[in-house]
């Protein structure tokens, strides 16, 4: 009896090993949306390749798939520039019901585009019903920049009550031109990621009896677990 209860241990911590194995090697998508002439290509083209050109390229729904290590993470990632304008709601529903992460672009001052990422803040919310990670990204702080520093760039009281209706995101002012902030407000997007991957590992973990009938969930790391199966393997043999 003891036995195969210990066989069945060992099977539910390479189950678990397994899934958190192939949710780690899964691409993440990081979904970038905004109005058109918002900034969401230069972005992409300045962090992906460092390169910066003044002319309008209009964005044809560009998926970029990368390798990128960060903070010790190597994980493979799918970069989709959604065309500011697709019309469709389905296929922009199921872009931001796959998507890890959300990076909402707004043109700086721009009060149309500050408007459109109300918008699709409001279309994510009654999309997605669980908490999705989302960057809101202002661009082109260049033409704002003069000799005043970053964190003092001001927008006008109109475009910030809007901006403030946009709640419980991460925000960063970006110049895709002189490259400021382009790598860290990617960076936003990767450490969402990485709480991701570490949320749902943690939900998928076993859950156990006590002998009182409650149910407690275990606690278990990678490195834990892989402990765990060695001493059960031994004991199995």
């Amino acid at each position: 009896m003891k036995e195969s209860k210990r066989r069945m241990n060992t099977k539910k911590v390479q189950k678990l090993i397994r899934q958190e194995s192939m949710e780690k090697r899964r691409p993440r998508k990081i979904l970038i949306i905004g109005s058109p002439r918002s900034g969401k290509s230069s972005l992409i083209r300045r962090f992906l390749n460092n390169a910066f050109t003044m002319q309008y390229l209009p964005s044809a729904d560009g998926l970029y798939n990368e390798d990128y290590s960060y903070r010790g993470y190597n994980f493979n990632v799918d970069i989709v520039d959604l065309p500011g304008s697709v019309k469709s709601n389905m296929i922009r529903d199921l872009h931001i019901q796959t998507a890890d992460v959300i990076m909402l672009v707004y043109e700086i001052d721009n009060l149309k585009s500050v408007e459109e990422v109300r918008r699709t803040f409001n279309c994510i919310k009654s999309t997605r019903q669980d908490k999705m990670p989302i960057v809101l990204v202002g661009t082109k702080s260049d033409l704002k920049r003069g000799s005043t520093p970053p964190e003092f760039w001001q927008q006008s009281e109109e475009v910030i009550d809007i901006l403030n209706e946009i709640h419980g995101v991460k925000h960063i002012l970006t110049s895709s031109k002189y490259n400021i902030h382009v790598k860290e407000a990617f960076e936003y997007c990767f450490d969402d990621i990485i709480k991701r991957i570490h949320t749902i590992s943690m939900s998928q973990q076993p859950i156990t009896t006590s002998a009182a009938g409650k149910k407690r969930k275990t606690s278990c790391r990678m490195a834990s677990c892989l402990n765990l199966l060695k001493g059960l393997t031994r004991d199995v043999k």
